[in-house]
């Protein structure tokens, strides 16, 4: 990892335009080999410098995302859930709630966006992300909120084991796609990188 980030360096790809998803892959990496090693602080550094690349390569479009592409709209999607995922788990564990829920409730808000473009892959990491804020906010002590998060996850879950479109008649979605709904408990964020 620190290898490539030499190299990342060395090659002048850190702040080249055309090269941001390769850099926030290099400083992701970085992230995660500092978590593995134990060196906490510098892993939630790196996976920061990832997130920010990630923001500035994004601008914000994901807020309109009618607006874009189908093409543009998948490479702009692709390393959100994980990104913001890593960064709440590992802000968590280190005892950042407030930081860890706003990511993770921001990550929810594009999330919601994004299921009429995106369909089911969107709801399947919707609720993950619900679950997980769920979790979150059950170990807080904050159980109101953590029913009504996973309250909206077993909603959505709902809909996408019925197969059922965006924009159908919940009191019609009767089809089944002959899919089960994958249900699990999400490990601690002080286990979940173990």
């Amino acid at each position: 990892a620190d290898a490539a980030l030499a190299r990342l360096w060395e090659s002048g790809l850190g702040n080249d335009p055309d090269s941001q998803y390769f850099a926030m892959d290099v400083d992701w990496l970085a992230s995660d080999s500092r978590w593995a090693a134990g060196r906490v602080a510098e892993a939630v550094a790196f996976l920061h410098a990832a997130k920010d690349r990630y923001e500035a390569v994004v601008e914000r479009r994901l807020d309109q995302p009618a607006r874009l592409s189908p093409a543009l709209l998948d490479r702009l999607a692709e390393p959100l859930f994980s990104l913001y995922k890593d960064m709440a788990d590992r802000l968590g564990a280190l005892g950042e709630v407030d930081l860890g829920l706003t990511t993770r409730r921001r990550l929810i808000e594009i999330l919601r966006g994004l299921t009429g473009r995106l369909g089911d892959p969107a709801r399947l990491h919707l609720t993950s992300a619900l679950n997980d804020l769920a979790h979150d906010l059950l170990e807080y002590g904050r159980v109101d909120e953590a029913d009504a998060a996973a309250g909206e996850a077993a909603a959505i879950a709902q809909v996408v084991e019925h197969g059922a479109d965006a924009n159908d008649d919940p009191a019609r979605q009767t089809i089944s796609r002959g899919t089960q709904a994958v249900m699990w408990t999400p490990l601690p964020s002080t286990a979940s990188y173990a």
